[in-house]
């Protein structure tokens, strides 16, 4: 008999990881005002070990703050985390498949010449279990019961760096880049002649320096495409795939042209999760001789049976208040910041997502002064004129807001796993009465997937021969929910036999039937 390959997903669990990040500051750098502090985690390495998942990480910080004598400063500190699943049933068949998420950063604590702050990272385990099932039986006369079912299987595990290349033009010439947020958004992502597609939506922000020493901010919206050669795989074949941008100073290389305006980006984006083929497997489900007694062993499996990708869109509204009671405010820009997904079920056929968007809002408030300057005349007699100044000082305020989207799915029968990831597409911010309007495009997309429980025959023993006895015909009576198989199962004759004296016998039999048998092995 052919043996069959089955796959498993197991939730492992969450655990969160805090990590500190340093930023040392040069001598006469000293921290004048913070204006923001972005970072992004990313896993590098796991594995299976002794009973454990083991699995390393970086987290890479950006902090962007005005100095003491009012230089515009940027610095990306690098934190390395190895953290483990303990107690966790595996087997050489076992692959785990981590992702995380940055879930807070910490108010940052300033020190002379040190700025610290806490990530606090949450990360997500998943078991990918490939278990191989053979029966084996040495019996002769076997009568066999097939079965079939639709299940998922995992073809192949990706893992692969990809380098984006993009070019802008800005509109002021460029001193210095001083923060850069990438965020991806998957769009479309398939099969075909041999290859996997992944198509998303990018957001690039920047908030940049120029020549006059300005702050100025930057975003647009571009395409992205990537194809993955996977042997063997078709249009039929479902991807799952993560796609995180590696996008802060210390992995992007920008280059200038045309007089600092035009300006060219190379970012890495690490591409990782699965591709996995619908399919239809067959396999033996019982099983018995018409010659010996046998003794079947079975097993349970949950098997991955249902999976889908879903694509969507949706728009959300927030505002933050701002404490300056200013006319004077100049809106500077917003960068992309990031959304996460907290909570998200399922009732009937819609799916609920729920999730925080947070981001940060460069603005400037312009003030007029008088300064009374005192002089000497030609005179010697003492004399004060009155100067109007203008004062320009450069803020940042943090606007996080919740929001919750609802779709209706055509098919959404009876799922056990639901994995949303989301991404900002679009942000704008307009101010307004003493408070910033943030508005932002959201887009999601899902991996929906069931599970089933699969029974097996996985051992299989040839027990004692049956015994003729002298009677040539029984009546014997239906039990309940018995059938045409466990009738002839019961009783070690084949289908053919049974109905050639029960021609009206259908595959359901109501208990109390009368059923003949020609027997040549009663039990």
């Amino acid at each position: 008999m052919e043996s069959i390959v089955l796959h498993s997903r197991k939730e492992l669990g969450r655990k969160q990881v805090i990590l500190d990040c340093k930023f040392n500051l040069n001598l006469g750098k000293e921290v004048k005002k913070i204006l923001s502090v972005q970072a992004k985690p990313i896993i590098t390495s796991s594995a299976c070990k002794d009973g454990q998942i083991v699995y390393g990480g970086k987290l890479e910080a950006n902090l962007l703050y005005i100095s003491q004598n009012d230089e515009k400063i940027s610095l990306i500190a690098v934190s390395d985390f190895n953290e483990s699943f303990e107690n966790v049933d595996i087997n050489s068949n076992c692959s785990p498949l981590l992702k995380c998420r940055l879930v807070d950063i910490t108010t940052p604590s300033i020190k002379s010449n040190e700025v610290k702050v806490a990530c606090i990272i949450d990360v997500n385990a998943l078991l990918i279990n490939k278990k191989e099932i053979q029966t084996n039986c040495d019996c002769e006369n076997l009568v066999l019961k097939n079965a079939s079912e639709s299940i998922c299987r995992l073809l192949y595990n990706v893992n692969e760096t990809a380098e984006l290349m993009h070019e802008c033009k800005v509109q002021n010439s460029l001193n210095q880049v001083l923060n850069i947020g990438l965020n991806i958004a998957q769009k479309n992502c398939y099969c075909g002649n041999g290859y996997t597609v992944v198509e998303a939506e990018c957001l690039m922000s920047m908030a940049y320096e120029d020549d006059d020493k300005n702050i100025c901010t930057y975003k647009e919206s571009f395409p992205f495409k990537y194809e993955i050669e996977t042997r063997g795989t078709s249009s039929e074949c479902l991807p799952q795939l993560t796609l995180n941008a590696l996008n802060y100073l210390s992995k992007t290389t920008v280059t200038q042209e045309d007089k600092g305006n035009i300006i060219k980006f190379e970012i890495p984006i690490q591409i990782s999760g699965e591709v996995y083929e619908n399919t239809e497997i067959y396999f033996v489900e019982d099983l018995f001789s018409t010659s010996h007694q046998l003794q079947c062993e079975e097993e349970q499996f949950l098997s991955i049976s249902y999976i889908e990708n879903k694509f969507f869109e949706s728009a959300c509204k927030g505002s933050v208040k701002i404490s300056e009671n200013n006319e004077n405010i100049v809106l500077l820009g917003i960068l992309a910041g990031n959304c996460e997904v907290t909570n998200q079920f399922h009732s009937g056929n819609q799916l609920t997502i729920e999730g925080i968007v947070s981001s940060t809002v460069l603005y400037k408030t312009i003030e007029e002064k008088t300064i009374d300057n005192k002089f000497i005349d030609e005179s010697g007699e003492e004399l004060t004129e009155n100067n109007i100044v203008t004062i320009e000082n450069i803020n940042s305020v943090i606007a996080e807001f919740p929001f919750s989207f609802t779709i209706e799915l055509a098919v959404f029968n009876e799922l056990d796993n639901i994995n949303t990831n989301c991404a900002i597409i679009d942000i704008d911010a307009l101010y307004k009465n003493g408070e910033f309007e943030i508005v932002a495009k959201v887009a999601f997309w899902s991996l929906l997937s069931s599970e089933k429980q699969i029974k097996l025959l996985t051992n299989v023993k040839k027990g004692e021969k049956r015994e003729s006895k002298d009677c040539a015909i029984e009546i014997v009576f239906a039990e309940n929910n018995q059938n045409i198989w466990s009738l002839c199962k019961r009783f070690g004759i084949n289908k053919e036999e049974l109905m050639k004296f029960n021609p009206n016998l259908s595959d359901e039999i109501a208990q109390d039937t009368q059923v003949l048998i020609y027997n040549k092995y009663c039990k």
